[in-house]
């Protein structure tokens, strides 16, 4: 299989964001905003288990996270979507492709996540990610700033993983 495993710093910017975003919603003051963002980030893994964030830090939207950094395919018996793939960073080409997810197993229609490597000679360079889609079906179109793969092509017992900058999600 292949895992797009984002960093330490990916994750603090993510938790960031959501409690930025949620205290300035309700205190419309930056300077609180900045101040409990900054202590959530300080809480680490501690962050999951504060109730006030439950909503916004659900185990379904933490399982799509999840699922849209695990690259899959068909099973070539029944078809159906499984975490079968692995991409190395010298099987990309050099223009941009997708790549189906776990999010494929119950969103057929997902268009996935986008790679596009950068070649110097036969290796590759630089590799982005971007996530793509709309999510759920039918919102509005969404495209972030792509994800920057800081460590390609980290070998694992079953598969490869590639380290990213950033929380990919399943728009």
């Amino acid at each position: 299989m292949t895992v797009l495993a984002p960093n330490d710093a990916a994750f603090q910017t993510l938790i960031y964001g959501l409690v930025y975003g949620k205290v300035f919603a309700l205190t419309g003051s930056a300077v609180i905003a900045d101040a409990q963002a900054t202590g959530a980030v300080g809480l680490g893994p501690l962050i999951f288990s504060a109730p006030s964030f439950y909503g916004d830090l659900s185990a379904a939207t933490v399982r799509g996270i999840i699922a849209y950094h695990i690259l899959a395919g068909p099973n070539p018996l029944t078809g159906a979507i499984e975490p079968n793939v692995r991409v190395f960073s010298v099987n990309l080409p050099n223009t941009p492709t997708f790549a189906k997810t776990l999010v494929n197993s119950s969103i057929a229609a997902h268009p996935g996540v986008q790679f596009s490597a950068t070649y110097t000679g036969p290796f590759v360079t630089s590799l982005q990610l971007r996530s793509y889609g709309t999510f759920p079906p039918g919102g509005a179109p969404f495209s972030g700033a792509p994800a920057t793969v800081v460590a390609m092509d980290r070998a694992a017992v079953n598969g490869v993983f590639h380290i990213i900058d950033k929380v990919l999600l399943p728009q």
